[in-house]
C-alpha cells in the first residue's frame, strides 16, 4: 500500500504549533501522521495535500448527516436570514420545537436540556441529580 503524501499537513501543524501546544487545539484530535484537514463534504474529509478520508469521527456527532448536507445547509441559512438565531437570549420558539420534535420521537425522554459546553451539561447533570435526590428523600 502506498504511504499518502502529508507534507502539507504537516506544514500546517508546524505553523499551528508556534501558536498553539501541540499544533491543534483539542488534545483528542492530535493524530499521528500528523493529518491537517481542510474540506469535508458527506462523509468524506480532504487533508490539505489532497488524500480523502472516510470521516468516522463525525465531529463527536454533530456531522451524523455528513458534512455540507444540503437540509442542514439550507435550513442554518434560513434561520439566519429570518433573523432567527437567538440562543442564549432567552426562551425562544426554535428551541421549544426542537425539545418538542425530540420528546415525541424518542419514547425515553420527557424533557430535554440543551448545553452548549461540556461543563454547562456537567453542571446541569449535577442540579438534576441533586433535585432527584430531594425528590427521593420527601418520598421516604
Amino acid at each position: 500500500m502506498e504511504v499518502p503524501n502529508r507534507s502539507k499537513s504537516a506544514s500546517v501543524f508546524r505553523q499551528n504549533e508556534k501558536y498553539i501546544p501541540g499544533g491543534v487545539v483539542s488534545s483528542v484530535r492530535k493524530v499521528e501522521p500528523e493529518i491537517a484537514f481542510v474540506r469535508g463534504e458527506g462523509a468524506y474529509l480532504w487533508d490539505a495535500d489532497g488524500n480523502r478520508y472516510i470521516d468516522y469521527h463525525a465531529a463527536f456527532a454533530p456531522h451524523l448527516l455528513g458534512h455540507g448536507d444540503d437540509h442542514v445547509t439550507e435550513a442554518v441559512e434560513k434561520v439566519i436570514r429570518d433573523a432567527s438565531s437567538l440562543y442564549g437570549t432567552g426562551a425562544n420558539a426554535l428551541e421549544g420545537k426542537l425539545a418538542e420534535l425530540l420528546c415525541t420521537q424518542v419514547e425515553a425522554l420527557e424533557r430535554v436540556e440543551f448545553c452548549s459546553t461540556g461543563t454547562e451539561a456537567s453542571m446541569a447533570a449535577v442540579r438534576i441529580a441533586r433535585a432527584a435526590r430531594k425528590t427521593i428523600a420527601k418520598s421516604q
